[in-house]
C-alpha cells in the first residue's frame, strides 16, 4: 500500500488549506462587518480633520492641517476621496492660509456641495483595511506560536472584539497605531533572535509607519529596549547574518555590539520613511504661505522653549533633522496630551486618574474574552506541569522558554499599558486599542491541545502519562467553544453600537453615568436622532445639544440647536449681538434692508466706527434665539455632562462661582428674554448704545451659564428615552424648565475652572 505513507501529509496539507480558506472568510466577513456597523453612523468628532488633512497631502502635497495626528492613516483616509475629485476648498481663502482646519474641514465636508455620506462611506472603506491587516497579522502571528487552531481561536475574538469593530473603520490614527505597534515589536524581536539585513530592513519600515501613524509612537523605544535587554541575557545565542555568513553570537558584548549596529541602521530607515511621507520637504507648506514658526511654535514650545523635551523639538526644528510638520505635531501632541477634561464616573478631572484605563478595560472588554484569558493561562500552566512530570524540567525554565517566545506580545502590553494608566489623556478607551491584539494572540494558547504534533512539548503522550486525557480536552474544547458562541452572539446583539458598548458590568443605559467622549459618544449618532424626529412628531419641538464635528443640518436632523460643539455650527443663542457698518449716506437704506433679509434680528441703536465717519448698527436676536422653550431636547452624552474641550466655556461640575454670575447676568438681560417685542424695546430706551453694547456682549456668556445650568438639572433627573447609548431624550414642561434655570441650583459641586486658574496648568 504505497500510498499510506503519504496519508499524514495529505491530510496535514488539508487541514491548512481549510484553515487557511477559513481565514480569509473571516477577514472578508470582518472587513463587511465594519462597514454595515457604521453604515448609520455619523461623523465622528476627529474623523472630519483627520480626512480633510489626508486629502490635502495627496491633492496639493501641503501638510499644515492637523500635524498633530498620524500622516499615514491621514492619507489613508483621504486617497479614495482625492481620487473621487471632490470639490476642494479654495486655497485663497484666509481659514486655508492660517490653517483653520475645522472650518476648512467643515467647508469641504459640508458647504460646497459635495456629498458628505459618500465621502464618509469611502474613507471609512479605506481605513477599514487597516483594520483587516491588523487582523491577519494576529492570525498569522497566533498560528506560528499556537498552531492552526490557536490562530483560528485569536483572529475570531479580534473580528468580534467590540473595541476593534468601534474603531476598526473610522478614520482616525488609532486601528492603524494598533496595527503598527503589534508589527514593530514582532519585527524588533525577529531582528534581535537572528540579526540579518532584510530582518533590520523590515523591522526599520515597520517602525516607520508606527511613526508615522500617531505621536505615541515613541513608545516603541522603551519597548525595544525591553526586548534587547532580554534577548542581551538570554542564554540562547542569536545567530547573525548577511548573505551567506552567518555567526552564533554566544558573547554577551558581540551582541551589544550587533544590536547596537543593527538600530543605527533600522533608525535610518525609519527616519527615511518618515520623510518619505512628507514629500523629503521640510516645510509644511507647499507654497510661500504663512509660516508657522510665529506665534504657533511658542504655542507648543514656550519662549523661550522650557528644558526637556521642549529643547529637543526646538533643536529638530532649528536643525531640520525631521519634517516641520512632523515636529511641530509631536510638539503639539505633548503640549496638550499633559492635561485635558475628563470624565470618570461622574467626576471631571484635568490631568486623569490612574484607574480610568484599568476600569475601562473592565467594564467594555467582553467577558467571554476574559473566560478565554484564564482557560489560556490554565491550559499554559497545565502543559507547564505535565512536561515537568515527564522529564523533569522545571516551570521557572518553561515559564522563561514561554516568555521568550511571546516576548514582543508581552512588552506591548506592559509599555502601553503602563502609559496609558501613568498618562494624563483619559478621554477614550480607544487608546488601549494597542493592548487588545496582543490579548488575542495571548489567547490563541487556549486551543493548544488541538495540534499536540505542532504545540506539545511533550507529543504523543497519554493518559496516565502526563498527557491530556480525552475527557480533558472535551471539557476544554466545549469550554471554548461556549465562549466564541456567547462572543459572537453579544457581537450581533449589540450590533451596531460598538462605540457605546459596555460588556453588562455596567448597564448599556447607563453607560452615560461612567464614560463620556470617545468611549460612549464621540458625535457618532445624528442618524439616531432624525430618525426618533421624524417617527415621534407629537413631541415637538425639538431641540439638539450635540457633540460632534458633523453638521446636524447636514445629516437631516430638523432641530432647533440648543447647544453644538461643532466650531462651525452655533447655536441660536450664542451669538445674539450683531454689528454692520453702513457709510452715512447709505445707513438708512443699508439697514433697512438688511432687517428685511434678516429678520432675526432688531436695530438696538447706532454707534460711530472710530474717526472714519462711518455708522455701526448694532443689532440684536429676537424670537427663540435668546428664549429656552420646553419641548423634546436630544442630548449628547458628553454635553450632559459639561465635559468641554474648549476650556474657556463652563465645564465640570455647576458651582458657586457659576450660579453667582448666571443670577447677576440674568437680572441684567431679563428684560430682553420676553416675547413682547414693544416691553423689549422699551427697555432697550433706558440704557445707553454703549451700555447696551457691553451688556450684549455678556449675553453669549450668559447663554453658556444658562445652558450649563440646564445640564446639572438634567444629570440629578433620568432621561426619558436613550438613542444608542449616547444621545439622551428629556421631555421638558414648562414647569421642569422653570425648575431647571430659575429654582435652587441642582448641584453645587467643586470650581474645577477657578482651581485650573489657580494652578497655573495651563501656562
Amino acid at each position: 500500500m504505497p500510498n499510506e505513507p503519504t496519508l499524514p501529509l495529505t491530510v496535514s496539507r488539508l487541514r491548512h488549506r481549510v484553515s487557511w480558506v477559513a481565514g480569509v472568510l473571516l477577514l472578508a466577513g470582518f472587513w463587511f462587518l465594519l462597514q454595515e456597523s457604521v453604515r448609520e453612523k455619523s461623523l465622528t468628532y476627529d474623523e472630519i480633520v483627520h480626512a480633510t488633512a489626508g486629502c490635502t497631502y495627496w491633492t496639493w502635497n501641503d501638510y499644515r492641517l492637523n500635524p498633530e495626528n498620524g500622516n499615514l492613516p491621514q492619507r489613508v483616509a483621504g486617497l479614495p476621496l482625492a481620487l473621487a475629485g471632490t470639490r476642494m476648498p479654495p486655497r485663497d481663502s484666509n481659514d486655508w492660509k492660517t490653517s483653520q482646519e475645522w472650518a476648512v474641514a467643515d467647508a469641504w465636508f459640508h458647504r460646497l456641495g459635495n456629498n458628505a455620506r459618500s465621502m464618509v462611506r469611502d474613507g471609512r472603506a479605506a481605513c477599514g483595511l487597516l483594520a483587516v491587516a491588523l487582523a491577519a497579522l494576529v492570525w498569522a502571528m497566533a498560528s506560528r506560536r499556537f498552531g492552526r487552531a490557536g490562530g483560528v481561536v485569536a483572529l475570531l475574538f479580534c473580528v468580534l472584539n467590540p473595541s476593534i469593530l468601534a474603531n476598526g473603520t473610522l478614520m482616525t490614527s488609532d486601528t492603524a497605531a494598533a496595527l503598527f505597534f503589534l508589527a514593530s515589536a514582532v519585527a524588533i524581536d525577529a531582528a534581535l533572535r537572528n540579526p540579518s539585513g532584510r530582518r533590520i530592513a523590515i523591522a526599520g519600515l515597520a517602525a516607520g509607519g508606527l511613526f508615522v501613524s500617531k505621536p505615541s509612537g515613541f513608545l516603541l523605544f522603551p519597548i525595544a529596549i525591553v526586548l534587547a535587554s532580554v534577548r542581551l541575557i538570554s542564554s540562547k545565542a542569536p545567530v547573525a547574518g548577511i548573505g551567506p555568513w552567518r555567526r552564533e553570537l554566544k558573547p554577551r558584548p558581540a551582541r551589544a555590539a550587533v544590536f547596537a549596529v543593527a538600530a543605527v541602521f533600522g533608525l535610518a530607515i525609519t527616519i527615511g520613511v518618515i520623510w518619505s511621507f512628507y514629500g523629503f520637504r521640510y516645510s509644511a507648506y507647499s507654497d510661500a504661505g504663512p509660516n508657522r514658526h510665529d506665534p504657533t511654535w511658542e504655542r507648543v514650545l514656550g519662549n523661550p522653549a522650557g528644558p526637556g523635551l521642549p529643547r529637543v523639538f526646538e533643536a529638530a526644528r532649528d536643525h531640520k533633522l525631521l519634517p516641520e510638520a512632523y515636529v511641530y505635531g509631536c510638539a503639539y501632541a505633548w503640549r496638550f496630551s499633559r492635561w485635558r477634561d475628563a470624565f470618570l464616573n461622574g467626576e471631571h478631572s484635568l490631568t486623569g486618574w490612574t484607574g480610568f484605563f484599568p476600569y475601562s478595560f473592565l467594564v467594555k472588554t467582553p467577558l467571554p474574552l476574559f473566560g478565554a484569558m484564564g482557560l489560556a493561562a490554565g491550559m499554559t500552566i497545565a502543559r507547564w506541569r505535565s512536561r515537568r512530570r515527564l522529564d523533569g524540567t522545571g516551570l521557572a525554565s518553561q515559564a522563561a522558554e514561554a516568555l521568550g517566545s511571546t516576548l514582543p506580545f508581552w512588552a506591548v502590553i506592559v509599555v502601553d499599558g503602563t502609559a496609558a494608566v501613568l498618562g494624563h489623556l483619559d478621554i477614550g478607551h480607544r487608546h488601549l486599542l494597542p493592548l487588545y491584539p496582543p490579548l488575542f494572540i495571548l489567547c490563541g494558547a487556549a486551543a493548544q491541545w488541538r495540534h499536540p504534533a505542532e504545540v506539545s512539548p511533550v507529543p504523543g503522550t497519554g493518559p496516565g502519562k502526563g498527557g491530556f486525557s480525552p475527557r480533558r480536552i472535551n471539557w476544554c474544547a466545549a469550554g471554548l467553544g461556549l465562549l466564541l458562541a456567547a462572543q459572537c452572539a453579544e457581537t450581533f446583539w449589540r450590533f451596531p453600537d460598538y462605540l457605546s458598548y459596555f460588556n453588562g458590568l455596567v448597564r448599556p443605559s447607563e453607560g452615560y453615568r461612567h464614560f463620556v467622549d470617545s468611549s460612549l459618544d464621540w458625535g457618532q449618532d445624528l442618524p439616531a436622532a432624525k430618525r426618533y424626529i421624524d417617527t415621534h412628531p407629537g413631541e415637538q419641538p425639538f431641540h439638539l445639544a450635540y457633540f460632534g464635528s458633523a453638521s446636524p443640518t447636514a445629516w437631516g436632523v430638523r432641530a432647533e440647536i440648543a447647544h453644538c460643539a461643532t466650531p462651525t455650527e452655533e447655536p441660536p443663542g450664542s451669538l445674539p449681538v450683531m454689528t454692520v457698518d453702513f457709510a452715512p449716506e447709505s445707513f438708512q437704506k443699508g439697514s433697512s434692508d438688511f432687517l428685511r433679509t434678516h429678520q432675526e434680528y432688531e436695530l438696538v441703536g447706532t454707534a460711530d466706527v472710530n474717526e472714519t465717519g462711518w455708522k455701526r448698527a448694532v443689532l440684536l436676536k429676537i424670537g427663540p434665539g435668546l428664549l429656552v422653550r420646553s419641548g423634546t431636547y436630544l442630548m449628547s452624552a458628553t454635553v450632559l455632562q459639561q465635559m468641554e474641550y474648549n476650556l474657556d466655556a463652563p465645564w465640570g461640575p455647576w458651582n458657586r462661582r457659576f450660579e453667582d454670575r448666571y443670577q447677576q447676568l440674568a437680572a441684567e438681560v431679563r428684560p430682553l428674554l420676553g416675547d413682547d417685542r414693544q416691553a423689549r424695546a422699551a427697555a432697550l430706551t433706558r440704557g445707553t448704545v454703549d451700555e447696551w453694547w457691553r451688556l450684549l456682549k455678556d449675553v453669549g456668556e450668559f447663554d453658556a451659564l444658562r445652558f450649563s445650568r440646564l445640564t446639572a438639572y438634567l444629570r440629578h433627573r433620568a432621561p426619558d428615552g436613550n438613542l444608542h447609548g449616547s444621545i439622551l431624550v428629556f421631555r421638558l414642561t414648562e414647569d421642569e424648565l422653570h425648575a431647571a434655570l430659575d429654582g435652587p441650583p441642582a448641584e453645587l459641586g467643586p470650581d474645577l475652572p477657578g482651581e485650573l486658574e489657580k494652578s497655573g496648568l495651563l501656562n
